[in-house]
């Protein structure tokens, strides 16, 4: 793959992510509160141009509730778009969590495509169990900034996914 790294971010990525989904119209509002915390628990995984170490995109992972998890906030620069950085970066979450329940939302046709040739199943929000809804919009959806953004139709309407283990 070109000349990409992928690994765990870093401290000093925290600013940048925030200040992105801050002014991406259609992502969710990451604080920095909750970024420190992905960075601290190792739920944060970069991409970067081996040249210059810029950042190219990011995945976050984060506990929901028991063996369930969610993955948020697939995230890859518009000019490195389309050379696989995204899947390679939903790759290696699917793999760190396998054998748990995984939930994903999203908007871009673009993930939802790359999501469903994983195995993950849309499922209608009404179907998923109500207290990992609830924990899911409180631990990712709480801030006033994301909702500002949703409430003004910044934010397109989410379509929901899930994957379960293998039997």
């Amino acid at each position: 793959m070109e000349s990409f790294c992928f690994e765990l971010a870093n401290a000093g990525d925290i600013g940048q992510i925030t200040s992105i989904t801050h002014s991406e119209a259609g992502l969710a509002f990451r604080p920095r509160p909750i970024l420190q915390a992905s960075v601290k628990k190792t739920n944060l995984l970069v991409c970067r141009d081996k040249i210059g170490g810029k950042l190219v995109g990011w995945i976050e992972k984060f506990p929901i509730f028991g063996q369930v998890w969610g993955i948020s906030t697939l995230y890859v620069f518009p000019r490195f778009r389309n050379r696989g950085i995204g899947k390679i970066l939903l790759d290696r979450v699917i793999t760190q969590l396998q054998g748990k329940i995984v939930y994903t939302a999203t908007a871009s046709p673009a993930v939802i495509k790359v999501v469903c040739l994983r195995g993950f199943k849309a499922i209608e929000p009404g179907r998923i169990p109500k207290l990992i809804l609830g924990m899911w919009l409180i631990r990712r959806y709480y801030h006033p900034a994301t909702w500002k953004k949703y409430l003004s139709g910044q934010m397109p309407r989410l379509n929901y996914y899930v994957k379960y283990p293998p039997l």
